[in-house]
């Protein structure tokens, strides 16, 4: 019995691992945005615009980086669409794409803690 029911878990595993099984593009997709956000200035920035919305001055103010260091990163982070930018006069304003990303990249790092506390 004991063998059946393992059976019967593996399987449905299995099948549940399937079911969500991302397409090749949205694969290329997650890899884009990991390679986004693997630069610990990058993650500074998405995280300051978790928070609110910013523009370039008040970015590299805040992380204590020029403002050339700044506006090549914000490059990077949007031309993987994970923020935009909307002009107010002469300066860009930053903000996420879509902040519930961020959030799940946060939530991976909680769990990761998680798993290497004794």
């Amino acid at each position: 019995m004991e063998i059946a029911l393992e059976s019967h878990l593996t399987r449905s595993a299995v099948t549940s691992v399937e079911a969500c099984k991302p397409s090749a593009e949205e694969i290329d997709r997650l890899v884009e945005i990991m390679k986004a956000a693997s630069h610990p200035i990058r993650m500074e920035i998405l995280v300051e615009l978790l928070h609110s919305p910013s523009c370039v001055s008040d970015i590299h103010a805040r992380l204590g980086i020029t403002q050339p260091v700044a506006s090549q990163h914000l490059t990077i982070l949007r031309t993987s669409r994970l923020v935009r930018f909307e002009r107010e006069g002469t300066t860009r304003c930053y903000r996420l794409t879509n902040p519930e990303v961020i959030r799940l990249l946060l939530e991976i790092l909680k769990s990761d803690s998680r798993t290497l506390d004794p």
